[in-house]
């Protein structure tokens, strides 16, 4: 998704059991300025340097907002 305009500029379908990861190069332009991804993109520094080389490596955030989130989760059904 473009941070200026909110489009998002390209997208790939597949089939329900291909994994995410393989089509990261495909969702990839090389002008990004960041990268945003889910832990489904772990383990995909090289394809990130060689196809967004520019862009700032953001997976790593989005992650530990998860884990965050899971642990935060996890302590209110601890309070419930």
């Amino acid at each position: 998704m473009d941070s200026d305009n909110k489009l998002v500029h390209s997208a790939v379908v597949t089939a329900a059991n291909v994994h995410d990861s393989p089509v990261l190069a495909d969702l990839l332009h090389g002008e990004e300025t960041r990268v945003w991804g889910d832990s489904a993109y772990t383990g995909q520094g090289e394809v990130l340097a060689e196809h967004a080389p520019q862009a700032q490596d953001l997976r790593h955030q989005l992650m530990m907002s998860d884990a965050l989130r899971e642990m935060f989760r996890g302590s209110l059904n601890k309070i419930r």
